[in-house]
């Protein structure tokens, strides 16, 4: 107020005076609070100034952290995240904007992938850049990575520092990571002590505005930081700003280059994957309106996959070479569990479904682990995990219509089993399995459940795989009966020219009435017999490799 006066810049409306004649002297207030001449401050100040608010440090600090938030918001609210929020019944427009925020960055994470977007453009664009050396792409690679990092720990970095009275720079966030990383932290323990969870449960209000405010411009760093800009500024100039003032350079380098070679490239590059995906089959987007899934690029290349090449997926999510030797052993332990129950989870369908959603999740995980670890990842590479990743995803809600990929080994490879259950009247049904292994060859079988009995025909393109089955149709058809007086009718046909796409399109083609409508309809004898079936040909199958090897 005082310098409003002195510098007599109150506006008069009669002598036609504006605000913004007023909001020449902003770097002068800024100077006499002993704040930073930035265009964060100055617009603070406008905000105050056209709502007739006191101007103080505090009043500063709590209408950027506010303002911030608002950003964060436009930004945010894209027609895709905005169509989700209208889908899951919550109205933008009577949610407070932080509250607003966190809902439209959890759904983008769910729909959009959109870490892993920008991490594949920054590769992208490192690739591209010939004059950067092989050091200088794995130390732009390391800091996109730390930034990551400290993004997603929501504040917690910063307020563990806050709590130490340690200075907020890129330098100190980066290095609190890298301790963190590497299995300590140090807290402080006195009488108020509550457990790790607890450090900054007590800090001041300013404190926690400001750690607010700081958050959320590393959220913004994060998704505006470009080899170009690390390349531009040296390392020890971005290391000692605040993640306001790296945001505020790299923001004003946009707007002074809004558009580089690289960016134009770029989205040409991202235009003809939009042109790939539209050339996709009719049976692809069949595929994807069956399973009530968009067309998103994404989604189609990825349905077009699992019709394609169901195998790749997981020999793709098996290699986890590039990782750690500790990540390795944990991801092997993880596939080890989740192989031991998809054995127990085929006799029950909410269990299948349930194995079916831990696969995606560990999905998820590989892709996290290579992002962080692999050295030499390339674009490429990342490309190719986000489409494991969606793959999975989309086999988990295809497990709600009963229809299942799940994985198998098969000599010293992993294949993909198309496991689908199709339910008829009474104790009715049938059970499709499509798979490929190094023993069999490729295999497509049906069974029929019966009223007294169950038929099946087994199709292969191996005439090795077609005697192993015939010399044990006898003992296979005792594994798949649910009853003893039940008779199997089993045949085996071999077919040199056997396409496993085809059959998997005849059932994509064929109506069925769906679970998810009545399940507490279901017959219990009749869902007994279906998963006994599948789980009896597949564990016949295995035993029948492991005795010809």
């Amino acid at each position: 107020g005082q310098s409003y006066e002195t510098l007599m810049t109150a506006p008069r409306a009669d002598l036609g005076d504006s605000l913004r004649k007023a909001f020449r002297n902003v770097d002068d207030i800024l100077n006499d609070l002993g704040l930073a001449v930035n265009e964060g401050n100055r617009r603070a100040i406008r905000i105050l100034a056209y709502n007739q608010t006191e101007i103080t440090p505090e009043s500063i600090a709590r209408v950027k952290a506010v303002d911030e938030e608002v950003q964060r918001a436009f930004s945010n609210m894209t027609p895709k995240v905005t169509l989700e929020m209208i889908r899951r019944n919550l109205n933008p427009l009577d949610m407070e904007i932080e509250k607003l925020n966190q809902a439209a960055e959890e759904i983008k994470k769910e729909i959009g992938g959109k870490e892993e977007e920008r991490f594949q453009k920054f590769l992208w664009k490192l690739e591209q850049n010939q004059e950067i050396s092989e050091k200088e792409r794995n130390s732009y690679i390391g800091i996109y990575r730390l930034i990551a990092q400290v993004e997603k720990t929501d504040g917690a970095v910063i307020g563990s520092l806050l709590q130490q009275g340690a200075e907020i720079t890129m330098h100190s966030l980066l290095t609190a990571v890298r301790s963190g990383k590497k299995g300590g932290m140090d807290y402080r323990v006195d009488e108020s002590f509550q457990g790790v969870d607890a450090v900054f449960k007590n800090a001041r209000i300013d404190e926690q505005i400001d750690a607010a405010f700081q958050q959320n411009c590393v959220r913004d760093v994060a998704d505006a930081v470009t080899p170009e800009f690390l390349r531009e500024v040296p390392q020890e100039a971005w290391e000692n700003m605040t993640p306001e003032e790296m945001k505020e350079m790299i923001f004003r380098m946009q707007a002074e280059h809004p558009e580089t070679a690289e960016d134009t490239a770029y989205a040409k590059e991202q235009l003809a994957e939009f042109k790939e995906a539209l050339s996709a089959s009719e049976d692809v987007y069949a595929f994807l309106e069956q399973n009530d899934l968009s067309n998103s690029v994404q989604n189609i290349m990825a349905a077009e996959r699992i019709l394609r090449d169901p195998d790749q997926v997981m020999e793709q999510l098996w290699n986890t070479k590039g990782a750690s030797f500790d990540s390795m052993q944990e991801i092997k332990r993880m596939k080890e569990k989740l192989m031991e129950r998809f054995q127990e989870a085929l006799k029950e369908p909410e269990e299948l479904a349930k194995a079916q959603e831990e696969l995606a999740e560990t999905a998820e995980h590989v892709m996290q682990t290579m992002i962080v670890e692999k050295e030499d990842i390339s674009a490429l590479d990342l490309r190719e995990l986000r489409l494991m990743n969606r793959q999975l995803a989309i086999c988990a809600k295809r497990a709600e219509e009963e229809n299942y990929l799940i994985p198998m080994q098969t000599g010293d490879k992993m294949t993909s089993v198309s496991l689908r259950v199709v339910r008829g009247t009474k104790e009715k049904g049938r059970v499709d399995i499509l798979f490929r292994s190094q023993i069999m060859g490729k295999v497509a079988a049906s069974f029929e459940a019966k009223e007294h009995g169950i038929s099946g025909m087994i199709a292969t393109d191996s005439e090795e795989a077609k005697r192993l089955l015939s010399e044990n149709l006898s003992a296979l058809g005792e594994r798949l009966s649910v009853e003893e007086e039940e008779t199997a009718d089993l045949r085996v046909a071999f077919v040199e020219d056997l396409s496993l796409s085809h059959y998997s399109k005849a059932g994509m083609q064929e109506k069925r009435v769906s679970p998810k409508e009545n399940p507490s309809e279901r017959n219990p004898v009749q869902t007994r017999r279906l998963y006994q079936i599948a789980e009896g040909f597949l564990h016949a199958v295995q035993e029948l490799e492991e005795s010809s090897t």
